[in-house]
Order: structure tokens, then C-alpha cells, then sequence
């Protein structure tokens, strides 16, 4: 073996062996999720109740699971003053100093700020460690090669604002950051870029010069799948940097997606892993046929705000296919969407439909998430939650129209026309109206509008308002790049790149442009 991959090989193994402890501690927990979650209950509430928001509300470390009814929920906009209190300095969230506010955004904000504090990254490298360990007894073959871990990618303006993007590794303790980076495809050009389009192709030239690549963990799937075509588009200028037998075999690839080059260009690669629930499902199946030669991996429910799941094999004897409650990172509650109690994970069951409410150690307090999750059975004694989708819905006349109808509307004309729905937008103007970008199949986009327009008609609101003319027709914008359209689409809102999570069914919120715009070259 060459020294590099007899190094590389080493530094996997310690790497391994420093995640076992939390693994340990996530197993035990498994059994007995109530004293797990009881017990991060009492450790927040002992680092809280010194802060601005713990006397306000009068937290207290005396307080038992029960007293938490006490409180309300937060959402961002009941949480932000609190937040520009803790950027100004104040201990406002948490006592302890915190240096990084780690940017996101949703549907209703452009962009939030959450505190990452040392409790909080405490929490996330928690998970994290869960994961990878798991990940190595699972998938043994990625400790012999290199690791691809996507980018907190942002936007120009934050990219020059705070000097370049945010490596996902900067979550972990400069120790283990150091130890990473030993496992790691090199990405300090990435970091050093001047804008996000430079990004994406020095992202690219380290891929390609990963000849050892065993591991590409990705959020979103159409982030890998456009790195590709990034790959694919410059790689003239990337073979000449590469030189050599690399250089000359990326220099010969004709540019087109295919599981035949992409096999022969990394033949190490043993697993992807991407978002593949709900909305992301059908890309995450299009980009695991690119790569047949690597196990697919789905990631749990991640937000930026905390970590709610966890992909969980036991060392690959599988305990089921969603996702298992990240019991030993955050408390974490769940209100249940047909009867509106709010249950802990310990009395939840089977079939629930819930809402995830976060308690962290970033200093937010019973914070809700706009996700809708289905409980579908346990490990050991907790919870396994599939990923339903966003809570959102629309209404711009009285229509009424929720992510999961679209998302079957979709599915019924994929299977007619073969033309797959990517999103579908509610545009308010003079004439209300719905908007859908879809990969194109073989019918004209006139065809698939009037079979979308059929599906969306067995919605009884949808199609009175239809009938009373309050919404005009829906209009349909069908492209091969439709996944790089809505990632246009995100860039202009200011969402962070990679991190863009495709939403079947929102309201269109760049004012003053269309769909149709970001077609445009």
C-alpha cells in the first residue's frame, strides 16, 4: 500500500476509535430515551438559567419535564430580538461568550442567524460522531480513501463579508478538526474563492484530483448533481491543472452524466450520502444511479438549528429504514398535528404525524420546526421518524393546496407524461396564479399544464377558485436543468447553497420576476 493511503488508513482508524464513546452513549440511550432526554433537560437548564431569556421566563435548574409546559413556543420571530442581544455581546441566550452565528434561511425569512456556541457545537459533534462511527462499522470501505463533506455554501455578499464560505468540519473541536483534515479532500481553495460560481469550480478540481474518493456526503442531491455539470463544464481547464493520466481521462469524458465514467473515476467510492425523503426523493434516486458501484445513504432531519434524526444501521444490521431520534443531543419534543399536544419522544407512537420542537444548547427554547414527520416504529425503545415535508402550505384566494397533494399531483403526471415535478409556486399579481418548473418528459409543456391542471382540480377549493376565475390557469416551465433553475431560485432569495432543500409547493418570493426569468441566459 502507498504511504499516503497506509497514513490516511491510520488517521481513519483514530478517527473511528474518538467516536465510539458518544455511539456508546447513543446506544444505551436507545433503550431508555426518558432519562436520556430528562437528563439533557436538567444540563440546559443549569447553563440557562443565568441568562437574560432564563430570568426572563424564569428557568430554573429545580425545573422537572413537566414544568416545561411553563413556556410557550418561540419561533424565530419571538427568538430574534433575543439573538441580536447575544450578537451585541449580552448573555442574552446563553451566559457563556458566543463568536459564530452560523446563517440560514426559510420560507418566511431571508435570512436568520442562529447562535453556535460551545454547548451547542458540544451538541451537534454529539450526532455527528453517532453518525460516523456507525458509518465505519457499516461501510468499512471508506476508510480506505478520501472524504467529500459539502460546504455551508453562501452567498457573494456573506462569502465577502466574512471571508469565504463555512467548511461543515468547523462544527467539531479544533482537534478533531486537525484529525479530519487528514481524511479530508483538500478544500482550502474553496474557502479561499471570491465568489460562489469560482467555488463551485475549485470544489470540482478537488473532487477530480480525488483519485482515492470513498465518501461523498452531500445535503441536497441537486448540489452534487451541479457540482457534476460544473465538473462537466469546465473540465478542459480542470484536466489541464490536473495533468497526467487524470488530467487526460477527465479531458476524454464528453461531459454527459454517466455511471460508466463516473465508476472508472472514482472506483473507491463507497458510499453517497444525500437527502432522500419527500421532495428529494426522485433526485436522490437519479443520483445514486450515477454512482451503482457505492451503497446510497439517506440523511436524517439536520436543520441548521439543531439535529433531530440520525441514519442508524448498528453496525449494519439494519433496525429500519427511516432514521432514528437524535435522543442524546437536544431535547427534543413534538407536537402532535391532529390533536395539538405536545408529547415527548417517549410517548409517541406509531403512525403520529408530529411537529419536531427543539430545546438546545444554542439558547432557543421549545423552537419549532416547519416540518412534518411520521413516527414508524423504534429502535430499541425510541422513536424512527420518516421526513414527510415542509408544514407549509398556500392559500392565495382560498384554495388551500398542502405539500403532499402536490407532491401527488406530480407523481400521477410523471407516470402519464413522464414529465417529473420539481416545484410548484403560488404567484400572487392581477392574475393569481400557480407556477410549475418541471424536468421535461416527452409531452409539450402545454400538455403537461393541462395534466397538471386536471390533478389539481380534484382539490375542491382549487377548482372553485379555477371556476370563479380567481386563479388563472397553471402555467408550466419544463427544462432538462430544472434542478439547476431552482437553484438559481434559491441563490437570488439568498439561501445558502447545498443547503437548499426543494420545496414542492411554496409561494414564489423574488417580486418583479417570473419563472421564466431564471431560464433566461
Amino acid at each position: 500500500m502507498p504511504p499516503m493511503l497506509a497514513v490516511s488508513h491510520w488517521t481513519h482508524r483514530v478517527v473511528r476509535a474518538a467516536a465510539v464513546p458518544a455511539k456508546r452513549r447513543f446506544r444505551a440511550a436507545l433503550r431508555h430515551p426518558e432519562a436520556a432526554q430528562r437528563a439533557r433537560l436538567r444540563t440546559l437548564l443549569q447553563a440557562a438559567e443565568q441568562s437574560l431569556f432564563g430570568r426572563r421566563h424564569g428557568l430554573s435548574a429545580a425545573w422537572r419535564w413537566e414544568d416545561l409546559a411553563r413556556l410557550p413556543t418561540f419561533d424565530y420571530a419571538a427568538c430574534e430580538p433575543w439573538i441580536e442581544r447575544q450578537r451585541r455581546g449580552e448573555p442574552a441566550l446563553t451566559s457563556a461568550p458566543c463568536a459564530r452565528f452560523q446563517p440560514t434561511s426559510g420560507s418566511t425569512s431571508a435570512r436568520k442567524w442562529i447562535p453556535y456556541g460551545p454547548a451547542l457545537l458540544a451538541e451537534l459533534d454529539e450526532a455527528a460522531s453517532v453518525w460516523m462511527s456507525d458509518l465505519y462499522a457499516a461501510h468499512p470501505r471508506i476508510a480506505h480513501g478520501r472524504h467529500y463533506w459539502s460546504m455551508s455554501w453562501m452567498p457573494d455578499e456573506l462569502r465577502r463579508e466574512r471571508g469565504g464560505g463555512t467548511a461543515d468540519v468547523e462544527l467539531f473541536p479544533p482537534w478533531k478538526r486537525a484529525l479530519l483534515a487528514q481524511t479530508q479532500v483538500p478544500l482550502g481553495a474553496v474557502e479561499r474563492a471570491a465568489s460562489s460560481e469560482a467555488a463551485q469550480v475549485e470544489a470540482a478540481h478537488a473532487l477530480a484530483a480525488a483519485a482515492d474518493l470513498s465518501l461523498i456526503s452531500v445535503w441536497s442531491p441537486t448540489f452534487l448533481t451541479e457540482l457534476l455539470r460544473v465538473m462537466a463544464r469546465y473540465r478542459h481547464q480542470i484536466a489541464a491543472r490536473l495533468g497526467g493520466e487524470r488530467g487526460a481521462m477527465l479531458a476524454s469524458w464528453r461531459g454527459e452524466p454517466c455511471a460508466d465514467f463516473f465508476t472508472a473515476f472514482w472506483p473507491s467510492l463507497a458510499l453517497v450520502s444525500a437527502w432522500d425523503s419527500a421532495s428529494s426523493r426522485s433526485w436522490a434516486r437519479d443520483l445514486a444511479a450515477l454512482f451503482p458501484h457505492a451503497a446510497f445513504q439517506g440523511k436524517g432531519l439536520w436543520a441548521t438549528e439543531g439535529v433531530v434524526t440520525l441514519p442508524w444501521t448498528e453496525g449494519g444490521r439494519a433496525l429500519g429504514e427511516d432514521p432514528v431520534l437524535a435522543v442524546t443531543s437536544h431535547v427534543l419534543e413534538f407536537r402532535d398535528l391532529q390533536t395539538e399536544a405536545i408529547l415527548p419522544a417517549w410517548r409517541l407512537r406509531q403512525g403520529q404525524e408530529v411537529q419536531p420542537i427543539l430545546s438546545t444548547g444554542s439558547g432557543l427554547w421549545r423552537y419549532p420546526l416547519p416540518d412534518r414527520l411520521r413516527v414508524t416504529g423504534l429502535a430499541a425503545a425510541t422513536p424512527r421518524l420518516a421526513f414527510l415535508g415542509r408544514l407549509s402550505g398556500t392559500d392565495l384566494v382560498g384554495e388551500k393546496l398542502d405539500p403532499a397533494f402536490v407532491a401527488d399531483a406530480f407523481s400521477r403526471v410523471e407516470a402519464k407524461l413522464g414529465a417529473r415535478g420539481v416545484a410548484l409556486f403560488a404567484v400572487r399579481g392581477k392574475a393569481a396564479r400557480y407556477e410549475a418548473l418541471v424536468v421535461g418528459g416527452r409531452a409539450s409543456e402545454g400538455l403537461v399544464a393541462a395534466s397538471l391542471e386536471q390533478e389539481l382540480g380534484k382539490a375542491f377549493h382549487y377548482r372553485v377558485a379555477r371556476e370563479l376565475g380567481q386563479l388563472a390557469e397553471v402555467l408550466v416551465v419544463a427544462r432538462p436543468d430544472a434542478g439547476a433553475v431552482y437553484g438559481e431560485y434559491c441563490r437570488r432569495r439568498g439561501i445558502l447553497s447545498g443547503e437548499a432543500k426543494v420545496e414542492t409547493l411554496s409561494e414564489w418570493r423574488l417580486p418583479g420576476t417570473s419563472l421564466a426569468d431564471l431560464c433566461t441566459p
